[in-house]
C-alpha cells in the first residue's frame, strides 16, 4: 500500500466508500432526510384524521362526563328518599317502643298499687 491509500484507509480496514463510490455518511444523512420528509409527509396526511378523532374522543368523554352527573345526581336523591323512609320506619318503631314501656309501665305500677293494699 502507498502512503496515499494508507492514509484513507480507517480503522475498520475499509476507506469509507462502499461499492457504488459514495460514502457511507453520506448514505446515513440522506436515509435520515428522506426519513423525516416521508413522516412530516404521513403526519400532515394524517392530521385531519386525527383531528376528527380528537374531537369525537371529545365530545364522547363531555356526553360520557354528562350521563355520569346525572346518575350521580338520581343515586343521589334515591339515597336521601330511602333514608328519609329509614328514618320515618326509625320514628314507628321509637314510638311504638314507647308505647309499649309505658302500657308496662302502667301495669307494674297497677299491680304494686294491688299488691300494697
Amino acid at each position: 500500500m502507498d502512503n496515499n491509500t494508507s492514509e484513507r484507509v480507517n480503522s475498520s480496514g475499509s476507506d469509507g466508500r462502499d461499492n457504488t463510490g459514495g460514502t457511507q455518511h453520506g448514505r446515513a444523512v440522506i436515509g435520515l432526510v428522506a426519513g423525516a420528509v416521508i413522516g412530516v409527509g404521513v403526519g400532515l396526511w394524517l392530521a385531519p384524521h386525527f383531528s376528527a378523532l380528537r374531537q369525537q374522543l371529545g365530545d364522547s368523554a363531555r356526553e360520557l362526563a354528562t350521563r355520569a352527573a346525572e346518575r350521580y345526581d338520581q343515586a343521589g336523591s334515591r339515597v336521601a328518599a330511602a333514608a328519609g323512609a329509614v328514618a320515618g320506619s326509625a320514628q314507628d318503631v321509637r314510638d311504638v317502643v314507647a308505647d309499649g314501656v309505658a302500657r308496662s309501665a302502667h301495669q307494674v305500677e297497677r299491680i304494686a298499687i294491688a299488691t300494697k293494699s
